[in-house]
């Protein structure tokens, strides 16, 4: 008989510490990746396995709450907000996909100082197509940055595997108690 009590009080601490981890339903994450473009916020959503997310409401919000743009997904989850100069202000990008599905991206307000130039108006132009050709010449890495993010944000299959390992975890505890249960009442 105590040797029952003791497997039982095992498994409920062991079960308890399990639950009070905390944990992510990251087969419903919804993943955001966004940065700054002059005064526009660009970025793209996605599930957790990859699906883009179509059609859905992007908030531009600032740290104090305020929405100061908003915009939709498009058919591959991409999507432009413009928000204006924010002069360092850090800004918070949130896709709502609906169902509970909510994403968000942090921009540090860092990342978003205007750059001082006090240059002539021939050198404007220079500066302009410079930003153009470099733009140019890094648009192909941000995709390539995409897609390894996407690739990372998958679940592997040791995450699966251990999550139908939990479900039949728990469906024996619930066999074991009833089982017991049954095993008192004869």
């Amino acid at each position: 008989m105590k040797s029952g009590l003791k497997a039982l009080f095992i498994m409920i601490a062991l079960m308890s510490f399990a639950l009070a981890q905390p944990h992510i339903a990251d087969a419903h994450k919804l993943n955001v990746f966004a940065y700054m473009e002059d005064s526009t916020v660009v970025g793209e959503a996605y599930f957790n396995d990859g699906s883009t997310v179509k059609n859905c409401e992007v908030l531009v919000k600032d740290m104090d709450g305020h929405v100061i743009g908003q915009g939709n997904t498009d058919e591959s989850g991409a999507f432009s907000v413009r928000v204006g100069s924010l002069e360092g202000k850090s800004i918070s990008v949130i896709v709502n996909a609906g169902m509970g599905h909510v994403g968000q991206a942090l921009i540090n307000g860092d990342a978003l100082r205007p750059v001082q130039q006090n240059v002539p108006d021939e050198e404007d132009k220079l500066i302009a197509t410079i930003r153009e050709i470099v733009h140019s010449e890094i648009e192909p890495l941000r995709g390539e940055l995409m897609q390894m993010h996407r690739g990372l944000s998958k679940p592997r299959f040791s995450e699966i595997i251990g999550g139908i390992g939990y479900i039949f975890g728990l469906v024996g505890i619930i066999l074991w108690i009833k089982e017991r249960r049954a095993g008192k009442n004869d």
